[in-house]
């Protein structure tokens, strides 16, 4: 499947080229999850667990008078963030009513949110270096310096009590802003 995908992607590049259309367009890429192949925690599919196989996911801005030659950034960042990104590469101002930052504001916070939802509910944060889960329905909790530990595989939350605390109070702050800003939206 991805093999066939880049295929894809390489025809509608070259088509763009071809019909002098490459410059004008913007062609934003994206997927709605990551994918889970057995390694290395013998998980396959996704939205059983958080790890970074499951909230990875690509974003692909293409245009090449804007972004010549490419460049590949580390941004922290979340589906959120996609439109206020798409509107500062456009050169047009967000409404303020809407949520996420642009993955090319300097000052915007290297935090992203996530969760997954099939059999534990997990809600998370990521932060920096650090990704903090927290399991909901046990309670448990597990942190991970992705520096060093990048395929997540052993579990500070034990050293880590202050920063965990921390991060803990940023996924409840946010899931009860999401669960306002989710309510507001149906009056």
């Amino acid at each position: 499947m991805l093999r066939q995908v880049d295929q894809n992607l390489a025809s509608l590049f070259r088509a763009l080229r071809d019909r002098g259309l490459a410059d004008d367009t913007l062609l934003v890429i994206t997927g709605d999850h990551g994918e889970a192949f057995g390694d290395p925690h013998g998980q396959r599919g996704h939205g059983f667990t958080a790890y970074q196989e499951d909230v990875n996911v690509p974003l692909i801005l293409w245009n090449p008078r804007l972004f010549p030659g490419g460049r590949r950034l580390d941004t922290i960042g979340g589906h959120v963030d996609l439109s206020a990104t798409v509107a500062e590469v456009m050169g047009v101002q967000p409404p303020g009513t809407w949520q996420g930052h642009s993955m090319f504001d300097p000052a915007r916070p290297q935090r992203a949110y996530y969760l997954a939802s099939i059999g534990e509910y997990l809600f998370g944060v990521r932060e920096g270096k650090w990704k903090y889960t927290f399991e909901a329905t046990s309670g448990r909790e597990f942190l991970t310096d992705l520096t060093a530990d990048p395929d997540e595989m052993k579990n500070v939350a034990g050293s880590e009590p202050d920063l965990c605390r921390k991060l803990r109070h940023r996924v409840a702050a946010w899931v009860d802003y999401e669960d306002k800003f989710m309510r507001s939206a149906h009056d």
